[in-house]
């Protein structure tokens, strides 16, 4: 799991049983959307549809910043493959972009007016800890997805 620069996990297990048989697996670990999240352990909130899947974290509260699983599980000669991105949603992007926008303007007015309040300096570590903030939840969220989908998964290749 390479998190870089950016929030995003793309993900292949290769997995001995066929596909139909995955994904049944997979449409019995996630809770359908009308269920109560669990509180004893961490539950997923999701569907199935055709070879095709899409879940988030089940949570009792709404938190935007969840990554989103989607993914698709393809029939092989050994078996199946199960391709998964785990993402943020389009909503999240668009707010760090506009947060790293704001404090890099912010940084460079630092720089060509000296007497503004905010010093150039400051600006940047703002920047580096929020966005480093961001990407250590994600990170930490998406490597609960991938031990989650392990499991469910079963044996890989």
């Amino acid at each position: 799991m390479n998190v870089i620069l950016f929030p995003y996990v793309r993900r292949t297990w290769h997995v001995a049983q066929p596909s139909p048989q995955i994904l049944r697996r997979l449409d019995r670990a996630l809770l359908k959307e009308s269920a109560p999240a669990p509180t004893k352990s961490i539950g997923y909130r999701g569907t199935v549809e055709g070879e095709l899947f899409r879940f988030r974290r089940a949570i009792n509260y709404t938190n935007y910043f969840l990554p989103v699983v989607q993914g698709r599980v393809q029939a092989e000669d050994s078996g199946a493959s199960v391709r998964v991105l785990i993402s943020p949603k389009l909503l999240v992007l668009a707010l760090q972009a506009i947060w790293a926008l704001f404090w890099i303007q912010i940084f460079f007015i630092g720089l060509l007016v000296p007497e503004i309040w905010i010093s150039p300096l400051t600006s940047a570590v703002i920047f580096v800890l929020t966005y480093g903030l961001m990407l250590a939840s994600f990170r930490a969220e998406a490597r609960r997805i991938v031990q989650f989908l392990s499991a469910t998964l079963g044996e890989t290749q």
